[in-house]
């Protein structure tokens, strides 16, 4: 059976000039006539208001409703990404209602993505719902439910297939271009992202050296937190751009930092739960999260519905004999210099004072010579 179609699919689909293939479902029959017919995207559209159900037009359809058309969608669909329209009303309410809603489409019915009519108008509603690590599927132009505003008749137009005018069709570019403006800021496009922006959480001697490896794989930033002034200011020293986080609002504190952007690898290294949810979140559609940090328990847990949306590359640290002959390479290449990460040297009568000022947190690595 072939792959699942996910996102980052889809993207590298675009990005290799293949065609993109949808076609919308609204029940579980047509479902798996198209889905086994190899289509790339199942729709979910808002459309079975006007088709199934006799309606006028779709903006009598609700949330409720389309969470059941939803879900006999997705039981028909085994390979297929499914994307749902938001029906109209939550995202008109504001950005809160329209991620509940987006929580919901997602959680109750199965969506993999969910498309917005009208994005371009609602770019903080967008935004909410891509930072919670659903995909958006932004519509743009003449759509059942921005039509209203055109002065046009949906149903008349789909039975007349009267072409767009000229200033309908280039309205729709600004408004594409509008929405990529304000969600990524500063003009920014997804191709910028392969500029590999890197973000660590938590900065000891360990995510001090994660720093330093991280441009030494060629990251062009790095963005890293910590609750403690030194290892902000440290991590400073070492070219990141530091946050010193308390009081649970780190998640917000990078999201400023980061503009708005996704990181292309968040690297986990505090060994908490809540480290791995603020990594899955941070990173973009097909990037790669790194768990390195050593739970007090024997288990960690993951927001696995979030990484799998997203097609995250999920990876976990291991200390093996490969591992440590590279590590052994940077050092000796002088790619990474774990000396700068050392704040104290001491002797073994020392060795109490050493194990006291790790506990307290206090500097950065402190190491034990018999000579010194």
């Amino acid at each position: 059976m072939p792959s699942p179609v996910t996102v980052p699919a889809l993207q590298q689909m675009k990005r290799d000039g293949r065609k993109i293939v949808g076609v919308v479902a609204w029940d579980y029959q047509m479902a798996q006539i198209v889905d086994r017919a190899g289509v790339d995207i199942v729709s979910v559209g808002d459309t079975v208001g006007i088709n199934l159900w006799g309606q006028p037009n779709p903006l009598e359809v609700t949330l409720d409703e389309m969470l059941v058309v939803c879900k006999a969608v997705r039981r028909g669909v085994k390979r297929a990404l499914v994307s749902v329209d938001f029906p109209f009303g939550p995202l008109q309410q504001g950005s809160q209602a329209a991620l509940a809603a987006a929580i919901r489409l997602v959680k109750e019915a199965g969506a993999d993505m969910v498309k917005l009519d009208g994005a371009a108008d609602f770019p903080d509603a967008v935004r909410a719902i891509a930072r919670a690590g659903i995909p958006v599927f932004a519509q743009f132009g003449i759509t059942p439910q921005t039509a209203l505003q055109y002065g046009i008749d949906y149903n008349t137009l789909l039975k007349t297939g009267d072409r767009l005018p000229p200033e309908m069709t280039a309205r729709m570019v600004d408004d594409a271009k509008r929405l990529e403006k304000k969600i990524l800021g500063g003009g920014m496009t997804l191709e910028d992202f392969a500029d590999q922006l890197r973000q660590v959480r938590k900065m000891g001697p360990i995510g001090q050296l994660l720093i330093r490896l991280a441009f030494a794989a060629g990251a062009s930033a790095v963005v890293a937190t910590d609750i403690l002034p030194h290892r902000v200011q440290a991590a400073r020293a070492a070219g990141a751009a530091a946050e010193l986080v308390d009081g649970g609002a780190e998640r917000e504190r990078l999201l400023a930092a980061l503009g708005g952007r996704p990181v292309d690898a968040a690297i986990e290294i505090a060994g908490v739960d809540d480290a791995i949810a603020t990594a899955a979140i941070l990173v973009r559609p097909g990037g790669t999260v790194v768990v390195a940090g050593i739970p007090s328990g024997n288990e960690s847990v993951v927001p696995a519905s979030v990484l799998r949306r997203k097609g995250v590359d999920l990876r976990f640290s291991r200390r093996m004999n490969r591992v440590h002959r590279e590590a052994i390479a940077l050092v000796a290449g002088g790619r990474v210099r774990p000396g700068e990460v050392v704040t104290a040297q001491v002797g073994f009568a020392a060795v109490d004072d050493a194990f006291r000022t790790a506990a307290r947190r206090e500097g950065g690595k402190v190491v034990v010579l018999p000579g010194a």
